[in-house]
């Protein structure tokens, strides 16, 4: 009875680690793609108190130089999946005011990346960064900057 018990107890510790490990995994964005297509928007609120937009589109081809600087950008970050990610019910939190990048791939991947430390990933929900959203807040300045934004 007593052996039982504690393959029980093994066996359950034994999914609770390897449930943790599954979803703290940092993964990384594929780079096998030629071009992006990257559309940028700003969402703020005038002196009115009316939303207004702001956007610019930009598209790269393997030769062009910004194209090799947001490909490193994205290799340095790497994302992690959330508990609600297999379900697909987890929401990004928008409050509507700030800054929203959509990065269309070649390869067909699509990455969609708000201040929240919640991004889009091939229709998946994944986390950048463990606790609170400075690492997303990162990954998008040095994509402005990479975009030569502000």
């Amino acid at each position: 009875m007593r052996v039982r018990k504690r393959r029980v107890t093994l066996t359950i510790a034994l999914f609770l680690i390897g449930g943790l490990v599954y979803f703290i995994w940092p993964l990384s964005f594929n780079d096998s793609f030629e071009y992006i297509s990257i559309g940028y928007m700003e969402h703020d609120i005038d002196i009115n108190s009316k939303p207004t937009v702001n956007s610019e589109e930009f598209y790269f081809s393997s030769q062009d130089l910004e194209f090799q600087q947001i490909k490193d950008v994205l290799k340095r970050y790497t994302f992690h999946r959330v508990p609600t990610m297999p379900f697909n019910e987890a929401a990004i939190h928008w409050e509507g005011i700030g800054e929203t990048f959509s990065l269309g791939l070649s390869n067909g991947d699509f990455i969609s990346i708000t201040k929240s430390p919640y991004i889009l990933y091939c229709s998946q929900v994944y986390r950048v960064g463990y606790w609170g959203n400075s690492k997303v807040v990162a990954l998008i300045d040095e994509l402005k900057e990479a975009l030569s934004l502000d």
